[in-house]
């Protein structure tokens, strides 16, 4: 289903993308473009080429100084061990029985039945743009991002295991997906191989986006659904077509990373419409972070591995205003509407 037009032309925003990813079995640490969506300020004379990345990364070995604190989610069933020495925890996460991932784009019963995400009231703290004020509202948020996601997998008979999350310090860090360099000016994405969102809080650039939580909540929300593309089987579906046709920076791998991003910006919507009903947002903040993912998308001169400003803010109005996983199915969408 395309997304609704808009009137107001929305403004352009920067992209890159230095990606792995996980290809039958095994990580392909690759120059890419499979995940990045850029962040527009408030202030463009001042506004950097910050991302918000949404695969996995590598090149740029970190400097060293910055630590990663990773928050195990105790819904894992998992067990966690802490380093003493760098102040990570690590998460062995039980492979789940029962249902199975469906490696399948269109077709996946995720993009395929039609599901609305439920209403799921959410405690979030009031914002604070300090480190440790957005880490007391991702946590709070990542719980009730698992509960509302939770029986829609159920519903689409696929596994649902939730997400760890990890808050990265300064501008460059270590996954197991690769590495970040400060060059890079990350600030937000998706590991498939430790299935982790990580929020370094330097990428949101509160100083220029101000105390707009739903703004962050959109992007956090826009994370949690390409975990949502992992473990359902979309995420390696699309990823195996794209290495197949060449390579990440090939039109079709480009197109193909287009409609990953698209969903999870529909899945996005689709959240804050669930915290909106609830009142855990206000109608107003619902549609603050709606009008700024307008402003975001792929520029000129950068690759087209997000979709225009228009379908990208298009698609979270599209999960936001109708909240139907089939709603969602860019993969099955016209390629006028996920250009």
């Amino acid at each position: 289903m395309p997304p609704p037009a808009r009137s107001n032309g929305p403004k352009r925003s920067n992209s890159a993308a230095i990606v792995a990813a996980v290809l039958t079995g095994a990580f392909l640490l690759v120059l890419g473009t499979t995940g990045m969506v850029a962040l527009t300020s408030a202030n463009r004379s001042s506004a950097s080429d910050y991302a918000y990345s949404t695969g996995d990364y590598s090149t740029g070995a970190p400097d060293g100084s910055d630590t990663t604190e990773t928050f195990a989610n105790d819904d894992h069933g998992s067990t966690s061990d802490r380093n003493s020495t760098n102040d990570e925890y690590t998460t062995t996460t039980a492979v789940p029985s029962g249902p199975q991932p469906v490696y399948e784009t269109a077709s996946n019963p995720v993009a395929t039945v039609a599901m609305a995400v439920p209403d799921v009231p959410c405690d979030l703290p009031a914002w604070e743009s300090t480190p440790r004020g957005a880490q007391r509202y991702f946590k709070a948020a990542l719980p009730c991002l698992d509960q509302a996601w939770r029986p829609v997998m159920r519903q689409a008979d696929l596994p649902f295991a939730p997400p760890n999350l990890a808050f990265p310090s300064g501008g460059s860090w270590s996954s197991p997906c690769g590495s970040v360099s400060r060059s890079q000016n990350v600030a937000a994405f998706y590991c498939s191989s430790n299935t982790t969102i990580y929020m370094p809080f330097r990428g949101l650039q509160t100083d220029q986006l101000g105390n707009r939580p739903a703004i962050y909540l959109g992007v956090f929300a826009h994370e949690y659904g390409h975990h949502i593309q992992n473990i359902s089987g979309i995420a390696r579906a699309w990823q195996q077509k794209a290495y197949d046709s060449g390579g990440y920076d090939t039109p079709r791998a480009l197109a193909l990373s287009r409609r990953s991003e698209l969903q999870a910006q529909c899945f996005s919507g689709q959240y804050l419409a669930s915290a909106e009903r609830t009142d855990s947002i206000t109608t107003e903040a619902a549609w603050n972070s709606i009008r700024n993912h307008y402003e975001r998308g792929d520029r000129p001169g950068k690759p087209r591995d997000h979709g225009t400003p228009e379908h990208y803010g298009g698609w979270m109005e599209t999960g936001y205003s109708r909240n139907n996983t089939a709603q969602c199915n860019t993969w099955a969408a016209p390629a006028s509407d996920v250009s």
